[in-house]
């Protein structure tokens, strides 16, 4: 974050570095506004319900990292179908 005179500039790309590449909005509560502020210029995708992405991530991107995030496993990909499996 950048604080300029009372006014706080957020990195949007080392906020989903920092996080994986996904936003969970209940981890970032404060932000809530912004989220959808920053869904609505483009921005960000919402990938589902509370949980958003930058939107050039491909879809199976978005969703193993979301499925790593929620479940806790780590995704095992191979080339003709996605699994996870606890490593």
């Amino acid at each position: 974050m950048i604080h300029i005179k009372n006014v706080v500039m957020i990195d949007i790309d080392a906020l989903l570095a920092a996080n994986d590449g996904i936003l969970l909005a209940r981890n970032h509560r404060r932000l809530k506004s912004s989220l959808s502020r920053w869904t609505q210029k483009g921005y960000l995708v919402r990938i589902m319900r509370g949980a958003y992405a930058h939107p050039r991530h491909g879809l199976a991107q978005k969703t193993m990292s979301v499925t790593r995030l929620i479940s806790g496993r780590k995704p095992n990909v191979n080339t003709t179908t996605c699994s996870t499996s606890i490593t």
